[in-house]
């Protein structure tokens, strides 16, 4: 469905965000989707709120790896966004 289609910057949000397992969301169907828009993006922005950080649900779109940037509140587990800084994941909290 995303054949040829391209992005600069994809924004996109998850329901858990672990170091194990990256960026998950509950619907495979809509996991194999994200993963790929991830796949065709310059850049990733994953904008999540504290209450998803250390969650795994069932669909990985990406790795931390994968990730370029973090937006997250100011009551984020600071040490899951020090070890995703460690993987060059720059950090946002609001």
């Amino acid at each position: 469905a995303l054949e040829g289609v391209y992005f600069d910057i994809a924004f996109l949000g998850a329901n858990g965000l672990s170091l194990e397992c990256g960026a998950t969301i509950p619907s495979l169907e809509e996991a194999d989707t994200a993963a790929e828009v991830v796949r065709r993006a310059r850049r990733v922005v994953l904008v999540v709120d504290h209450t998803k950080l250390g969650v795994v649900t069932h669909g990985r779109i990406a790795d931390l790896c994968n990730i370029h940037l973090i937006i997250t509140d100011s009551l984020a587990d600071v040490t899951l966004l020090k070890a995703a800084q460690e993987f060059g994941v720059k950090v946002i909290l609001t």
